[in-house]
Order: structure tokens, then sequence, then C-alpha cells
């Protein structure tokens, strides 16, 4: 089970290629699922130990974790019933951390319809086409 060519292929070979490219992007958490009060804390909180692990600034651990804190409310403010996302999605989030050379990247998202995605992508369109 141990050999070089178990982990090549199957589900050995994804989990080794997920989490080299995990390592490769520096991330600090993902995370898939439902998002609570609760768990919000908790994820910040784990974020916040791994980045001091890291030897990272205090005002940066505090800043990301804020924004983390920030994200994570929006997605369930703004999360979408079943008939905008679709059967069995609802309630599904993601949150992702990552470092690159200069910059943590806080990235979150929620399910949408393909229906929805259309809309919201005509809506950001016109957004962006505004001048600053």
């Amino acid at each position: 089970m141990g050999t070089s060519s178990n982990i090549k292929g199957g589900l050995l070979g994804f989990i080794y290629q997920f989490y080299s490219e995990m390592k490769a992007h520096k991330t600090i958490i993902v995370y898939e699922g439902e998002v609570s009060h609760e768990l919000m804390k908790t994820l910040a909180t784990l974020a916040e130990r791994k980045m001091a692990a890291r030897k990272e600034e205090m005002l940066v651990r505090q800043r990301v974790y804020h924004v983390m804190v920030e994200c994570l409310q929006n997605i369930t403010l703004h999360a979408l019933d079943e008939e905008h996302t679709g059967e069995g999605m609802q309630g599904q989030h993601i949150l992702m951390v990552t470092q690159s050379a200069e910059h943590y990247h806080v990235i979150t998202g929620n399910p949408v319809s393909n229906a929805e995605a259309a809309r919201l992508k005509d809506v950001l369109d016109v957004i962006n086409q505004k001048p600053d």
C-alpha cells in the first residue's frame, strides 16, 4: 500500500495531487459546506493560528481574520434558496484562504443555478462598465 505506484493512480494519486496543489499555492484553509456563526469563528481562528505558526505579523493576521468573517457572513446572508441554486445545493458554501508572495487571498462562494448565474453575470457586466 505504501509504494510509489499506489501514489500515481486512484484515490491516493488524487489526494497526493490535491495536497501538492494546496502546498504549492500556500493554502491555509479550505472548507465546503454549511456555515454557522460558530463555524465562522472556528474557521477564522484556525486560519489565524496557521498564520501565527508561519510567523505572520499580528496586524496582517487580524486583517485576514476580519475579512474572512465578513466574507463568511456575506455568503450566509446572500445564500439563495433551492429554487436559485439547484436541488441539493442549498447551504453548500466554499471558503479558501491562500497566500501568494505579497498577499493573502480570501475566496468564497455560493452555488447558483445556470439561470441565476447568467442573470448575475449581466448585472456584473453593467457594474464593470461604469466609470470609476
